[in-house]
């Protein structure tokens, strides 16, 4: 039985490497202009695959051919055209339901279904199609360095199966998707007992890559740190995704992995993929996944530098096409070059906002994270719960300078706009089932 598995596991990696190869010769031009984004303009390409997705909605999806059935749609056009199509929302897809799928649906031929949404709280159920994922994860990795044949590893929130818990083992092993990773190390066991299994398999391991939720990943390094521990290989570099993160967790990251660390930002739609450069917190939108707008609150396009919503087009899901799709993400807009549209950062999500006792919104975005607190370098980690208008709980897990100025630091701040605060200190905070740390928990109705 094992020779068994072991002979379908390697059949199994050869499919996939074949299949990649053959989009790797394709997509030459896209891996390089990773590595130098001066090298290919993108603009005529992302111009037809907007159109295509457009003329197929169009044609093909009840609820796009009456909402496109007066607009002409010209190639050369398309830019401006795509300006006339209303924003796409998860209720509008709700409540359309069916109508949002081909009327030849029956007979598409789909990977699967996916499941989207929890951490808003609007959970979406969607079909899945074909699409330029894994190229582009490919291309992320070249640009960190990686060579074929080393291993990625990723630390997410996968479930280890009890018999593996007792016996000390916090990974699984993936074979099907091999460009995330064959081994995900989870962060729903992660604690001072456990840690040091992590870290001796790692060492084991000695993976080039490490992907993964930031909230982990600091997890990881902080016991490193605390435990003057070091990993006994070189990682060329880390890539962050799936969570917020800031520049004071790229600099933690960076100094204890001794390497250079790079986000990605994607979702389950499959319609936008961003990448940093080493160290940066600014975003590149790639031109040949999705089409990317910044929306200010008057849903027009954001000037450079302004803040506005992400709104994404995904130019590959035919079972279900995601355009003018609201992502709920806020982001500092910063122009486009060569076809990618640039995130001069990424700011939170438009939900994430308190009520003070004036039953005004504050939205943490630009009182946190604009507000540049000098306690930041004394948090390993913290989290905002509301659950009554005008208060919060504020919970944090402390570095060992952390101290009552930090605290008197972040209460006046919350004071300055009316909110009343408590503060709680745990070892740890606590995750999402699917191993994500929410900064904002909002009770609020």
């Amino acid at each position: 039985m094992l020779k068994k598995f072991k002979v379908y596991k390697f059949l199994l990696k050869q499919k996939k490497k074949y299949s990649l190869k053959k989009k790797i010769l394709r997509n030459r031009n896209l891996i390089e202009s990773f590595l130098d984004l001066d090298k290919h303009n993108f603009e005529e390409i992302q111009k037809k695959l907007l159109y295509k997705i457009l003329i197929y909605a169009k044609d093909n999806i009840p609820y796009y051919s009456k909402i496109l059935e007066n607009i002409l749609i010209e190639k050369n056009e398309v830019f401006n055209i795509i300006k006339q199509v209303p924003l796409l929302s998860k209720n509008i897809i709700r409540e359309e339901k069916d109508r949002m799928f081909p009327v030849d649906f029956s007979s598409k031929v789909h990977k699967g279904w996916m499941n989207t949404g929890g951490s808003t709280g609007e959970p979406l159920l969607f079909p899945t199609y074909e699409n330029m994922e894994a190229i582009h994860q490919y291309a992320l990795y070249n640009l960190i360095g990686k060579k074929n044949g080393e291993l990625i590893v990723s630390v997410d929130g996968s479930r280890v199966n009890d018999i593996d818990l007792n016996n000390n083992i916090y990974w699984t092993y993936d074979y099907t998707n091999i460009i995330y990773g064959e081994t995900h190390f989870s962060v729903l066991y992660m604690n001072v007992d456990t840690l040091p299994y992590y870290v001796s398999h790692l060492n084991f391991l000695k993976p080039t890559v490490i992907r993964g939720y930031p909230s982990g990943l600091t997890k990881l390094a902080n016991f490193l740190y605390e435990n003057g521990l070091k990993l006994d290989f070189h990682i060329k570099g880390i890539y962050l995704t799936s969570e917020y993160y800031d520049k004071i967790v790229i600099n933690n990251l960076s100094t204890i992995f001794s390497c250079p660390i790079y986000g990605q930002y994607g979702h389950a739609e499959a319609s936008v993929f961003a990448f940093t450069q080493a160290n940066s917190l600014e975003y590149f939108c790639s031109p040949l996944y999705g089409y990317t707008e910044v929306l200010n609150k008057n849903n027009k396009q954001a000037d450079v530098g302004e803040l506005g919503e992400v709104v994404v087009t995904g130019f590959y899901n035919k079972c279900m096409p995601f355009i003018r799709y609201r992502t709920g993400d806020l982001a500092v807009y910063g122009g486009r070059k060569n076809g990618y549209v640039i995130l001069k950062s990424l700011q939170g999500r438009t939900v994430d906002y308190i009520v003070n006792l004036n039953h005004e919104k504050v939205y943490l975005i630009g009182l946190i994270f604009g507000g540049h607190l000098k306690c930041f370098e004394n948090i390993k980690t913290w989290q905002i719960e509301q659950n009554v208008v005008g208060r919060v709980d504020v919970r944090i897990v402390r570095d060992e300078k952390f101290s009552s100025i930090d605290e008197d630091e972040i209460k006046s701040l919350l004071l300055s706009v009316t909110i009343l605060s408590e503060f709680h200190y745990a070892e740890e905070i606590k995750m999402t089932d699917r191993g994500k740390q929410k900064f904002l928990i909002q009770n609020l109705q």
